[in-house]
């Protein structure tokens, strides 16, 4: 049966979010975060756009009218409508194995050395000084603790030295700058794939959005490319922040000055095998 053009256009854009999805997902899994928290993240998500869309209609947003447009199920528009002024808890219920046993590494005083610093734990251990064996079955018994040794192992969240294993704080990014970073993160993406969608929606005149792309090139060659890009990208970033600058102080006391805008550069490479 042939698709319509709707039905194509669906298939055409779930096609591109699979895409648009994988380095994303790459690094929630990266930082243990596990499907079940994107699930309940992108639940939330829905509803809120579902809302606002719904509002910027003039129309009132009903648990009914969201469910229709999000297919998200009543009893959970409701329970996010519930929660929406709660404060969230800081221990994550779909927090992966190894997220859960560094948590607890960290945090249980059994695994602590007088500093309070998580200590090198012995592969086995005992009842008064629990080991790594110990430490993995506090949290599961579903898993053997080889198995997640070596998994640690692979995302250098640990080492081994003098036969004890040690936990590799200095893996972990400070928190001001990982917040800082997943910040920046946040709004430069969001406000790229929002270009994107405003041109795919049609929705009035397109907006900038545009790569160079070339593959079978050298090392040596996108060495001196990605030289040649940054120099260029600092170059216009750097003249329409002197420009807006002017504009926004000639702007400050017009009531038309509403509106917002981002310029953004990136640079992306990798092996063409990858």
């Amino acid at each position: 049966m042939k698709m319509s053009p709707h039905q194509q256009a669906q298939d055409a854009l779930l096609n591109a979010a699979k895409l648009l999805l994988r380095p994303f997902v790459r690094l929630m899994i990266q930082y243990q975060l596990t499907f079940p928290r994107l699930r309940d993240l992108l639940k939330e998500v829905y509803v809120d756009v579902a809302r606002s869309m719904i509002t910027q209609d003039g129309e009132e947003p009903t648990d009914s009218r969201i469910y229709i447009l999000t297919g998200v199920h009543r009893k959970d528009i409701k329970r996010l409508r519930e929660q929406e002024n709660e404060v969230l808890v800081d221990v994550p219920a779909g927090l992966s194995l190894g997220g859960a046993i560094v948590a607890q590494w960290m945090g249980n005083a059994k695994f602590l050395d007088k500093s309070g610093l998580p200590r090198p734990l012995e592969r086995n251990g005992d009842s008064e000084s629990p080991g790594f064996d110990w430490l993995v079955a506090s949290v599961s018994k579903d898993v053997r603790p080889r198995a997640m040794l070596d998994e640690l192992l692979r995302q250098n969240m640990v080492s081994v030295m003098d036969d004890k294993v040690v936990l590799n704080t200095s893996a972990f990014v400070p928190a001001e700058d990982m917040e800082k970073l997943c910040n920046y993160f946040g709004h430069n993406v969001h406000d790229h794939i929002g270009a994107a969608a405003h041109n795919i929606a049609q929705q009035g005149g397109p907006w900038l959005e545009r790569s160079v792309y070339y593959g079978k090139l050298t090392e040596e060659s996108v060495n001196e490319l990605r030289e040649m890009g940054r120099l260029q990208a600092e170059s216009i970033l750097t003249d329409i922040n002197k420009k807006a600058l002017v504009l926004r102080e000639r702007d400050q006391n017009n009531p038309n000055a509403k509106h917002r805008f981002r310029l953004g550069c990136y640079w992306f490479e990798q092996d063409d095998q990858s």
